[in-house]
């Protein structure tokens, strides 16, 4: 009971693990993603602002060279007034085309009235004079910015949001503008000090930052004196972590809840198994045999049986033999299930027998059977009832559980005494098969499939059946091989003297409608005896 309580207790543990540590896992990638999805995010952002802020310049650019070209002397007459309103129509990204002088707006496209406009901010580095914080004299509530020919006087409007218009409202992340030369922001959008995080920045060399959750990207123009920095807050990361934190946890919810309920459902069937089986045992339609043909190798004839039980729950649900059998030794149900099978054997057997009266019927046990006392009777009835040699039964001791010798050689003694035949099953995979050999003295062995599997692939364990079969053969034991899947294992196997094999390759465990609908009468008819090496 105390072992019991413990697996519940440790279906539940997981059931808890299942919740925690997928939110764990989950929460550092997701934080981890985060961060690089706004890395990503500010590289792109920067990108798009040094793109605009490069194709403003190359219009400003064009059209003063434009206008400088006609060496006009007199720069606010008709004629240059006209070729400032072309330039402005052409250049579609400026604001206004003018002619400044001694820090006034003598004229421009769009304005006839000088206007004094005051100092200018900084020179470029190819000697500009650069404007940053105006109002247009037409329009005193637009703001704009105006970059001026030093020689020529001649001057480009550009407003700041044709740069920056790529950030969305609202959106907290901040980007600038930089003059590279002097280290000033040009222009800026979003909460951004004048001189702020600008140690990095130099005309060569681009960065990526990401130091105290705050994500940094600086990237110079190639071919003007500025470059584009963007900067994310720690705070945007931890509102899009907590974003993504209340998403995950409804995700991990979800799954936790479908996991815990998988845990719960495994939990109610683990606890409520042993009670359904005991009723199954009891009930005449759920608990049923099927049997596997054993063939002899050299001629392909059905010479015997291997009675498995299987379980169909009353809802048709079928229940893995190696989930009820293991749960029934632990409960101590194994006798019961033995007898069970033996009375189902009793049952099919005659109209088997009918068709192929010297069939050889192999019957499992398990170390608990052969410490019972009424075991060797409970055989003994059993050919009684069936009317057949005792050489035609087969008792297969597998080894999921120790044997203990001392309390079961009087039982295996007295098998033999009747005639039976002791096998012992997947041999060399158990507790002490070689005990076995000497303590048990068997007639047969069962080559275990995992080594038959190895035939032919070149693995480590592919000598080892070699083995098995040496040692059957010095020792002048009966050979079944278990698990023939392909022709050429079974070629391997008859090649080398094993008498008998069951497996898919052969046939698969049928009910015994379907035996008897799918036997065929071998051409000699002989019960198992030792086929020569």
């Amino acid at each position: 009971m105390t072992t019991h309580r413990f697996r519940i207790a440790l279906l539940y543990g997981a059931a808890i693990s299942g919740f925690l540590l997928p939110l764990a896992i989950t929460w550092h990638a997701i934080r981890e993603q985060t961060r690089q999805h706004l890395l990503a995010q500010a590289e792109d952002l920067a990108t798009s602002v040094l793109r605009s802020a490069e194709m403003v310049s190359d219009q400003s650019v064009s059209a003063i060279q434009s206008i400088e070209q006609h060496r006009i002397d007199t720069p606010c007459d008709d004629q240059s007034v006209t070729l400032m309103r072309q330039e402005l129509i052409r250049n579609k990204l400026l604001q206004d085309v003018g002619y400044i002088k001694d820090n006034w707006l003598r004229c421009s496209a769009l304005l006839a009235s000088p206007h004094d406009l005051g100092p200018f901010d900084y020179h470029s580095a190819i000697g500009n004079q650069v404007r940053v914080h105006l109002w247009h004299p037409l329009v005193p509530t637009i703001r704009t910015m105006a970059l001026t020919h030093a020689e020529s006087g001649y001057t480009v409007f550009v407003h700041p949001d044709l740069l920056l218009d790529m950030l969305p409202k609202g959106e907290a992340s901040q980007i600038a503008l930089v003059n590279i030369s002097n280290q000033k922001v040009v222009m800026t959008r979003g909460p951004m000090a004048a001189d702020a995080h600008l140690g990095q920045v130099t005309r060569a060399q681009a960065f990526v930052e990401l130091k105290d959750e705050r994500v940094r990207v600086w990237k110079p123009s190639s071919r003007y004196d500025f470059g584009a920095l963007v900067t994310v807050p720690a705070e945007v990361l931890a509102s899009e972590l907590h974003r993504q934190f209340v998403w995950m946890v409804f995700m991990a919810l979800g799954a936790s809840g479908v996991l815990a309920w998988v845990l719960f459902r495994i939990a109610r069937i683990t606890q409520s198994l042993p009670t359904e089986f005991k009723q199954a045992l009891k009930r005449h339609d759920e608990l049923f045999l099927v049997y596997q043909p054993i063939v002899d190798t050299r001629s392909g004839d059905w010479v015997g049986v291997e009675a498995l039980l299987r379980w169909r729950r009353q809802n048709g649900e079928h229940v893995a033999p190696d989930l009820f059998i293991a749960m029934a030794e632990r409960r101590g149900l194994i006798k019961l299930v033995t007898e069970k099978v033996m009375f189902l054997l009793s049952q099919d057997m005659p109209r088997m027998l009918a068709v192929h009266p010297r069939l050889q019927m192999a019957i499992n046990v398990c170390a608990e059977d052969l410490k019972c006392p009424g075991i060797v009777d409970r055989f003994q009835a059993l050919i009684a009832q069936l009317g057949v040699p005792a050489t035609q039964i087969h008792v297969e001791i597998t080894e999921r559980v120790a044997v203990d010798i001392d309390q079961s050689i009087d039982n295996v003694r007295r098998l033999h005494a009747l005639g039976i035949k002791v096998s012992l099953d997947d041999f060399g995979t158990g507790y002490s098969s070689l005990t076995y050999l000497a303590t048990l003295e068997p007639d047969q062995v069962k080559i275990d499939r995992s080594f038959v599997a190895a035939i032919g692939k070149g693995l480590v364990t592919s000598h080892v059946v070699d083995h098995v079969i040496e040692l059957g053969h010095r020792m002048h034991l009966d050979m079944v091989a278990e698990g023939v899947e392909t022709q050429q294992q079974a070629d391997y196997l008859r090649a080398r003297g094993v008498q008998w094999a069951q497996g898919w390759h052969y046939a698969k465990p049928m009910p015994v409608s379907a035996w008897l609908e799918q036997y065929r009468r071998p051409n000699t008819a002989a019960p198992l005896t030792p086929v020569p090496a």
